[in-house]
């Protein structure tokens, strides 16, 4: 038997559920939220149980996310007390539901499940996230399994298709500060390092999350040099490391937004060399990917066999478009050219065979290797690993120079010292004297 009811409000009972959603509820929590005693049922009856416990509460998942919620909000309205007895059984019990009904696994998918959907696009990010708080301050009972339930659907959230925007949400409700107290109590070290190494440092590359987290991340990061218990706690390096990354592109962002002048581009004829404003140039109307100076060189570029291809790159334009907007994707250029320059000369003298290590389409990636051959030494093929959700995408940005200058002179570096010289090699392309008007823009 299931009974789910708001407060004031009507119940639903169904005959189809699964068994043991939870074992911490009692009579005194039902009055909120009464789904923490079901059958098990496979199969289908799964399915029926949805669809009656949906109508009941209003006839759609946003409306029993809206109720889930509301509860959570309810029995830990504040972060800063700790939770009661009562209202903690409570609080696990509504988890527990949300966990077992979406099937929930530690190793979240990329596509939420339909009652995290609802709850995500109404708001449980910052509802969890002072339960969380609420959690750390919580002695009795042991909070540990309900803190372990928020942060799988945190993960899942996070994780999911553009749920890195959720990110500044909690950090500015307090999820910073809360990893920080569980730290000083070792709760969940283990959970706490995946969410700060796989997905909190990773998201750290888009520009919404660190202008969404940098006032929080500052906030909670000052004064941890004097913490005591937070250095002696186990994620204290995890910790370190994350606020390591995101103080360097703070850093980075900074320069972004203080930028003067519009960005440039360069001309995607690769036997033409001209680097301008991006105003100059005209975007292809069939792949909508490449950007042209003139009509010749567009006409010259489909003729050297970008008829070929402009399908797929208008496919694979589409698709970065989709998961990124244009501030995001002038960021990431803006990064991985700040690094370019930041470790070139360690870097120029390796090579990688790059189709064989990443998941490229593999006519795209030859119509980019056509380019950089066709250039004259005036591009070279750079390619930016970014996750999304449980998947990751390969995104490649060439660079682009004005001139062969910066190819040329590593190849003659190259032939004088050879592989047995990279130290004097690299020496020797860091004392490079560069001429004036030389441009490299990715």
């Amino acid at each position: 038997m299931v009974k789910l009811q708001g407060v004031g409000g009507a119940g639903l009972n169904s005959s189809r559920a699964r068994q043991d959603m939870c074992t911490s509820s009692s009579a005194s929590t039902r009055p909120l939220l009464g789904l923490v005693r079901t059958n098990k049922v496979a199969g289908l009856g799964a399915v029926h149980c949805l669809e009656e416990l949906t109508e009941g509460v209003g006839g759609s998942w946003d409306a029993l996310a809206s109720l889930v919620i509301d509860t959570i909000s309810l029995v830990a309205p504040s972060g800063t007390n700790p939770l009661s007895p009562l209202n903690y059984n409570l609080l696990y019990g509504v988890l527990c539901f949300v966990r077992r009904f979406d099937g929930l696994d530690p190793k979240p998918s990329a596509n939420l499940p339909p009652l995290c959907a609802a709850l995500a696009s109404r708001g449980v990010v910052e509802s969890l996230t002072i339960a969380v708080s609420a959690l750390t301050q919580t002695t009795t009972p042991d909070p540990t399994s309900a803190l372990e339930t928020i942060l799988l659907i945190l993960a899942s959230v996070f994780l999911s298709p553009g749920g890195y925007h959720q990110i500044p949400v909690a950090a500015r409700i307090g999820f910073f500060h809360a990893i920080i107290e569980g730290g000083k109590r070792r709760l969940l070290d283990q959970h706490v390092r995946v969410i700060l190494d796989q997905i909190l440092a990773p998201s750290s590359v888009y520009y919404t999350v660190l202008s969404g987290i940098s006032e929080a991340f500052y906030d909670a990061h000052k004064g941890l040099a004097a913490c005591e218990a937070f250095r002696r706690s186990p994620i204290f390096e995890d910790w370190s490391a994350f606020a390591e990354i995101v103080s360097y592109r703070l850093k980075i962002m900074k320069r972004f937004d203080d930028r003067i002048g519009m960005s440039q581009r360069g001309c995607d004829n690769p036997k033409c060399c001209k680097i301008a404003v991006k105003t100059e140039f005209k975007r292809c109307s069939g792949c909508k990917a490449f950007r042209y100076c003139s009509k010749d060189c567009q006409i010259f570029d489909w003729s050297q066999g970008m008829h070929k291809f402009w399908h797929m790159h208008r496919v694979n334009y589409q698709h970065t478009n989709e998961i990124l907007t244009s501030r995001e994707r002038a960021f990431l250029r803006f990064l991985l050219h700040h690094d370019y320059l930041e470790a070139r000369v360690e870097t120029f003298p390796m090579s990688a065979a790059l189709e064989d290590k990443v998941s490229i389409d593999k006519y795209i990636w030859a119509d980019h290797v056509r380019r950089a051959l066709d250039s004259d030494g005036r591009m070279e093929l750079h390619v930016m690993l970014l996750r999304f959700g449980d998947k990751k995408d390969y995104w490649i940005l060439p660079l682009r120079s004005n001139s062969s200058y910066y190819r040329d002179s590593f190849v003659y570096f190259r032939n004088i010292y050879l592989r047995d010289g990279s130290a004097a090699l690299a020496k020797a392309y860091e004392n490079l004297r560069v001429p004036a008007g030389i441009v490299e823009i990715h």
